[in-house]
């Protein structure tokens, strides 16, 4: 976000001493609303204070006892919580992606979140969806390059990793990626672990043959991404997963 260390402070700073965000876990840079600010907020917006509590507080079910997931009022801080890891992986991921794009000439003009980024399309008789942890274009000149992001973490298994590469099949079997993006998006996968990535580069070449259908699929892994960042050539696809490729793809 271009915001410097000293910046976020003075933004953070008042907002504590108003009693507006609190530090709920000891020792982390993560910040949640207190009660206080929720009702500000939804006294603002003529809304329900308590709806925004149950959804939003982060105030303890129990006081006194450790801050951990199951242990929050609000009902989305809650799921927000179980996922904290998995949501900083990909917070991470897109400000790397941010950094490198600059130092290499291209612009990050979109960022999605999962709720905006999810697609929802016709596939056979019913209605289907992808939900990626985000999308996000890139641009440099007139080249536009869109890609949706999945951070994986629980696909370890061959089924697991079947159910997660399904929807990416129906929906690039269908002229939907093109038409929802304006151009063809790469679908990037990233793995904790180098040896499942090569299980699943194996999984997903065999099972595009056998649908028929193309996926724009790039693969990788933590220590990759985090060695040569998410623009580096820390990639690879399922037709050739012995060669290191960058992104965006040339």
């Amino acid at each position: 976000m271009a915001v410097s260390v000293p910046r976020a402070s003075q933004i953070v700073t008042p907002l504590e001493g108003f009693r507006l965000v609190t530090r709920p876990i000891a020792g982390s840079g993560r910040m949640a609303l207190t009660d206080r600010a929720l009702a500000l907020l939804a006294r603002r917006d003529r809304t329900s204070v308590a709806v925004a509590k149950k959804r939003w507080s982060a105030a303890p079910l129990f006081p006194g006892t450790p801050f951990v997931w199951d242990n929050v009022t609000g009902a989305r801080s809650r799921q927000l919580l179980r996922n904290v890891e998995h949501t900083a992986a990909v917070h991470a991921f897109l400000a790397a992606l941010t950094v490198q794009a600059g130092l290499l000439d291209w612009e990050v003009s979109q960022v999605d979140p999962p709720r905006r980024a999810s697609r929802h399309f016709k596939h056979g008789d019913g209605m289907r969806s992808v939900n990626p942890d985000a999308f996000g274009v890139l641009r440099k000149g007139e080249t536009k390059w869109p890609f949706l992001l999945e951070w994986e973490r629980r696909a370890v298994r061959p089924s697991t990793m079947s159910e997660r590469l399904a929807p990416y099949l129906r929906y690039f079997s269908s002229h939907r990626p093109t038409d929802d993006h304006g151009a063809r998006p790469s679908v990037l996968i990233v793995f904790d672990d180098e040896i499942v990535q090569t299980h699943f580069l194996r999984l997903a070449r065999e099972e595009m043959q056998a649908k028929g259908v193309t996926v724009a699929l790039w693969v990788s892994h933590r220590a990759a991404i985090e060695r040569m960042g998410p623009l580096g050539r820390a990639w690879r696809d399922p037709g050739d997963w012995q060669s290191p490729q960058a992104m965006p793809p040339q």
